[in-house]
């Protein structure tokens, strides 16, 4: 395979082109036939049109090898890299928010990398500053192809994705990405919801000390579902609920999501009546004094029951 031709290239090429459509059925010989047509590329030198057909499709999930590959060829064409192959190289994040305004996200995406990248020199000499090794080795063609002499890149590469240490970095501002998307379409910023969730159980903890208090508390009643917050000893339960409990939200799957959000919820409180549990609903808009004090009166209300406790036999003798 090292001598041949350009000719034996492009009819190679075409025939593993051919394989991908006839096996289509059988997806993963006809992505690696598809995968090796496009190593043909590479071995006719044709870079850029390689660049082009291995484009990524989507702005998520992690392609460490194939990114980085990617990046040695826009390197070695002295062409500024695909702000997704670096996204993608470390790994994007894939939330629903981002499966659904993709475009939108992608968009970020660019404007935030494109923003980093130039502060700092480029991404090029952002990797060797984070100390890349400065090793280089062959990249073969036709990986897992049953050849023993596979042909190899015209130009060694290096291994971007080494700097491990500061890769981080990527994350931080794919984090940054989403947030700017969600701003403009008029969503919370990652986390917020809940973070809101959380300093309402923290708050609910510091207020009922002397009573235990549970995060996703999950009685085996319950099946798959949990209260937000649980207080089993008193068998009171705290749900928080954001706009998508209440109407629809395209963001959060529409109509049909909200349809089964009520579902869900009306079971919730079905079971909750049928086991004696008292169900507080809460917004972010509820006032937590006033939930504090709701609370607390039941409590009094109430004739709180000790719950049982083995004793140890071995602690009496």
């Amino acid at each position: 395979m090292e001598n041949w031709n350009n000719q034996g290239f492009e009819q190679l090429s075409e025939l593993l082109i051919h394989f991908s459509e006839l096996y289509k059925n059988e997806s993963k010989l006809s992505n690696y036939c598809l995968l090796w047509a496009y190593d043909c590329l590479l071995g006719l030198e044709r870079y850029e049109e390689y660049l082009n057909v291995t484009e990524p499709q989507r702005a998520f999930g992690t392609n460490t090898h194939q990114s980085n590959l990617r990046l040695n060829i826009s390197n070695a064409l002295g062409e500024a890299p695909n702000h997704i192959d670096v996204l993608l190289m470390v790994g994007g994040r894939k939330t629903k928010f981002i499966e659904n305004n993709e475009a939108v996200y992608r968009s970020k995406v660019k404007s935030v990398f494109e923003d980093y990248c130039e502060r700092h020199g480029g991404w090029f000499k952002l990797f060797h500053s984070w100390g890349i090794p400065e090793h280089s080795y062959d990249r073969t063609l036709f990986a897992g192809a049953p050849l023993w002499d596979k042909p190899c890149l015209s130009f060694k590469v290096k291994a971007y994705y080494s700097a491990y240490n500061k890769l981080s970095i990527i994350k931080v501002l794919s984090k940054e990405a989403e947030n700017l998307a969600r701003q403009e379409l008029g969503v919370p910023k990652v986390g917020e919801g809940w973070i809101s969730e959380t300093e309402l159980f923290r708050k609910l903890q510091r207020e009922f000390s002397a009573s235990l208090v549970i995060q996703h508390g999950q009685p085996s009643w319950l099946g798959r579902q949990h209260y937000d917050i649980w207080f089993p000893h008193w068998k009171i339960a705290v749900e928080y609920h954001g706009k998508q409990h209440f109407e629809p939200i395209e963001f959060f799957g529409g109509v049909e999501a909200f349809r089964k959000t009520v579902e869900r919820d009306q079971r919730k409180i079905n079971l909750s009546k049928r086991h004696g549990v008292k169900l507080f609903v809460v917004s972010e808009h509820d006032d937590v004094v006033e939930l504090v004090h709701k609370i607390q009166l039941y409590m009094s209300s109430v004739k709180f029951r000790v719950p049982k406790i083995p004793l140890d036999q071995k602690a009496l003798d």
